[in-house]
């Protein structure tokens, strides 16, 4: 289910929201993109979503790779990891302002890419303005992480990927 703008606001002023964030893989680098959106803003963050209402949780991740990325799982074979559920607290909300918190519940999956395609090579700038492969051992020069998506570069999981020395 789709949420007008004004009943998504009175979702998040009273209650927190279901999450699913991508942690993609692809050789020793994660994907990040930088937020055109609030909250987080001009941060690098993996990309995800909000679970729709009836969405199952397999379903919401086929629906966000394809909407922000434009990827899909080779012969529609969902391949994921749980990473783990977060919560992320931020003081401003979707519409950009301090009027009200936002509370999110995430889930966090690691997924490889080599077992995605690409559906389309067309670029989307809805969720985040430019893309980069982020490599631990490599220095990115103004680039800034958001301190949740820090977190799943911590894990123990993506850390033994990210040290991977290709």
């Amino acid at each position: 289910m789709f949420l007008n703008k004004e009943k998504f606001a009175e979702l998040i002023k009273n209650s927190p929201v279901v999450a699913i964030d991508l942690c993609i893989i692809k050789q020793n680098k994660i994907l990040l993109g930088k937020r055109l959106n609030p909250p987080a803003e001009s941060f690098y963050f993996v990309p995800g979503g909000r679970v729709r209402k009836g969405e199952k949780l397999d379903d919401t991740v086929i629906r966000l790779l394809k909407e922000e990325l434009q990827y899909e799982f080779i012969n529609n074979q969902v391949s994921k990891s749980l990473l783990g559920v977060y919560q992320h607290f931020y003081d401003d909300n979707f519409m950009g302002n301090n009027d009200f918190n936002s509370h999110y519940v995430t889930i966090a999956y690691l997924i490889n890419f080599e077992k995605l395609i690409t559906q389309s090579s067309s670029d989307i700038k809805e969720q985040h303005s430019e893309y980069v492969w982020y490599e631990e051992n490599k220095k990115f020069k103004n680039i800034n992480i958001h301190k949740y998506s820090i977190d799943y570069l911590k894990h123990e999981m993506i850390q033994n990927i990210l040290r991977i020395k290709k």
